[in-house]
């Protein structure tokens, strides 16, 4: 079983990065409402608020940040939700304004109480290496282009028409390929491989996951996989989100474990990105797994935590959870995968 994880570590408030972002940790369950630790939520245009309305049902709203947006398609932005320290699965149940709701179920489906992260970006003034997509049509069987509010690519804003930007491609039941068009040809070099996807399900309690993430002729696809309960494909929408070196959130890294049963390993360079050096990867036990990366806590601004976002990879109906992040210098994640 792989994966693929993500930090984010945002700037300053007076250097808000383009694109723009926000975040939270929601680690109190089962309270009505609260602020989170202002550690790991950044939010410059206002207060952070979590909430839960019933069992398994959550909002959190950054203030301000709703009318907080460019004239650029993907307006609307981007949301991607993992469960923390819990067996629970948690999606995205939708966003508007400055609420993001969120959902969490336990393996059988039903709505559980559990912690949860959550990152919101929307795209800048400037281009970045990134790009998202809200696969909103579940049951589709013919491409389409998802709603443009919710889509973005880096590569579509500075290339010459025509394009399509960003499409989404179903083959069967639970699998659609996400393709970023033009992409390739963005990138300031051809990577071959690099970057990283990371996959929610929306409006539903399945798992999904990044089947692979590869270039095309000019385009990079992501291939998205969404399975219930027992582990049988079960159609689903989803919102995706790709990230390339250069990726412009903050003071960003991420890495994919591409070897699951080695005791450690070092992740091919391709799929991984730490401005503070070296990534490492150490197994503990089975689905359990340290990743860290070094250096890159030393260079957040003083009290900033960030934030974790993780996915399961490959061929796979695993879900997985973010268990803790910590460090002083260099940055540990612990992930685990049932």
């Amino acid at each position: 079983m792989r994966l693929v994880l993500a930090v984010a570590l945002s700037a300053s408030v007076v250097a808000q990065p383009d694109p723009l972002v926000v975040y939270a940790w929601a680690d109190q369950a089962t309270a009505a409402s609260y602020t989170p630790s202002a550690a790991y939520a950044f939010n410059p245009h206002g207060t952070v608020t979590a909430s839960r309305t019933s069992a398994g049902d959550y909002a959190i709203d950054f203030q301000g940040f709703g009318a907080f947006a460019s004239d650029e398609a993907g307006a609307q932005g981007h949301v991607q939700v993992s469960a923390y320290k819990s067996d629970a699965t948690c999606t995205v149940d939708g966003w508007s304004g400055d609420r993001v709701r969120v959902r969490c179920s336990d393996p059988s489906g039903a709505r559980v109480d559990s912690r949860y992260t959550v990152l919101w970006v929307k795209p800048g003034g400037a281009p970045g290496q990134i790009g998202f997509a809200w696969a909103s049509r579940a049951t589709a069987t013919d491409d389409y282009l998802p709603p443009a509010a919710y889509a973005y690519n880096g590569a579509g804003r500075v290339l010459t028409p025509p394009f399509r930007d960003v499409e989404v491609r179903p083959s069967v039941a639970g699998r659609a390929v996400v393709a970023y068009t033009d992409m390739l040809d963005y990138l300031s070099t051809d990577p071959g491989g690099a970057g990283a996807a990371l996959v929610t399900a929306y409006g539903s309690d399945l798992g999904c996951q990044v089947r692979s993430f590869i270039p095309g002729s000019t385009e990079y696809r992501a291939t998205v996989e969404c399975t219930g309960p027992t582990g049988a494909r079960a159609a689903s929408a989803f919102t995706t989100l790709a990230m390339f070196p250069g990726a412009t959130l903050g003071l960003v890294a991420y890495s994919r474990v591409d070897d699951p049963t080695a005791p450690t390993s070092t992740p091919d360079a391709l799929s991984t990105l730490n401005p503070g050096g070296a990534t490492a990867v150490r197994r503990v036990g089975t689905g359990d797994y340290r990743v860290t990366f070094s250096g890159l806590q030393a260079l957040a601004p003083s009290g900033a935590r960030g934030t974790v976002q993780v996915s399961p990879y490959g061929s796979t109906t695993a879900r997985c959870s973010v268990e803790s992040w910590s460090g002083t210098s260099g940055l540990e994640v612990r992930v685990q995968c049932r």
